[in-house]
């Protein structure tokens, strides 16, 4: 019974096409992980293609059900064991009623402790929604710009994992930050093209504030479509900005080429699935433009194309893609991180070979559908001048 749910469950959030949001993604990522050894089983034989496969789907949920029902059983015969009346030294029978009550409750509170413990970083930590902020002081800042916010939305992950209620309460923050304008950082959908048109929609009350949205797509968005996702962004009215760029004025005005007095926000395409180039995007920027670049993978930082004397100058970089790793441990930080340089740019503000790069926390997961230490967040950005 358990095993057929689940199977249900993760066919409706894997096999087929798109569906209305709701609880579903919840309950198919604490199923998922209940029955992570048979995954990591059926993986290890199939590769990752095995979640989209019913037959390795049936085999994961069914080998880990029972599994956990014969642990539970033998837990079950031990606590009943201890329970037991015995005897003392003096051969004087112990109270029954009291071991057995020490016993029971000594379980129960193991197992509610252990559920608690277990079930956290599934249905709570992921949608513990958290807002950062950061100052960060930029070189030949004009006079206007001096305290600009930008509110920052990354990595939400639309799809199996994520429910469209969790971004909309990433939406949601971003409006009540009352920013002067709106950053994007890529992976708006998990992968495959079903949920693409509602990754937009759900984007869309960002542009209703009237505040210019500007965006970048990430690896995901090309593990579905990236040319249907910046078609979709844009029809919502969504500035995309890969590997080109956008003046932007105090007021918050968007245009094409430089004016006195704007500031250059410039986008780079992926690093893992696109194209990185910047010599593009800051072809004929002013060398005294202050400049902001998105890129979605913080590693973009340490390519070559930015190490050379004749490199475009960059004064702050923005960046997803590393979740913070979704699980940070006490004395050991994030033991895994999807970057080339470890820890590095898990999260934070961090210093790159040529300039500061912010990493945001991100909105959704992927992987995984847990976070330990690492909630989720949108990022205040204030900047100033030096």
């Amino acid at each position: 019974m358990l095993t057929t749910l689940a199977v249900i469950i993760h066919a409706r959030l894997w096999f087929g096409p798109a569906h209305p949001g709701g609880v579903i993604e919840p309950v198919g990522n604490v199923l998922f992980m209940a029955a992570f050894p048979g995954w990591v089983a059926a993986t290890l034989l199939e590769g990752w293609k095995a979640r989209h496969e019913l037959g390795w789907t049936v085999f994961a949920y069914g080998v880990s059900f029972a599994g956990w029902i014969l642990l539970f059983a033998i837990v079950w015969r031990i606590r009943g064991a201890l329970a037991h009346p015995t005897r003392t030294k003096d051969d004087h029978p112990t109270d029954p009623r009291r071991r057995k009550l020490l016993v029971n409750g000594a379980f129960g509170g193991v197992m509610v402790c252990g559920g608690g413990a277990a079930a956290a970083p599934v249905v709570v930590n992921p949608y513990d929604l958290r807002v950062t902020r950061y100052r960060v002081a930029i070189k030949n800042l004009p006079r206007g710009f001096d305290g600009f916010r930008f509110a920052i939305v990354a990595d939400t992950h639309l799809g199996s994992r994520v429910p469209g209620w969790h971004v909309q309460q990433a939406v949601r923050a971003a409006i009540d930050l009352n920013p002067d304008a709106i950053l994007l950082l890529g992976d708006h959908i998990q992968d495959g093209t079903d949920r693409i048109d509602e990754a937009a929609q759900l984007i869309r009350p960002l542009v209703d504030t009237g505040k210019p949205v500007l965006g970048v797509l990430g690896n995901h968005d090309w593990y579905g479509d990236g040319v249907l996702m910046a078609r979709a962004l844009r029809s919502v009215g969504v500035t995309m900005i890969g590997n080109t760029r956008r003046f932007l004025m105090p007021g918050g005005t968007l245009l094409p080429e430089h004016f006195d007095g704007a500031i250059c926000i410039a986008g780079v395409g992926d690093l893992e699935t696109d194209s990185v180039e910047p010599d593009r995007a800051f072809r004929g920027v002013p060398s005294n433009t202050s400049r902001i670049l998105l890129a979605h993978n913080p590693d973009t930082a340490e390519t070559p194309t930015f190490h050379s004397a004749d490199s475009p100058r960059v004064d702050l970089m923005l960046s997803g893609h590393t979740h913070g790793g979704q699980v940070r441990l006490p004395f050991i930080g994030a033991p895994i991180v999807p970057s080339r340089y470890g820890q590095k740019y898990a999260e934070g503000l961090v210093q790159g070979p040529k300039f500061p790069v912010l990493i945001s926390r991100g909105i959704g997961v992927s992987g995984l559908p847990i976070r330990i230490g690492v909630p989720p967040e949108v990022i205040e950005l204030t900047i100033t001048s030096v």
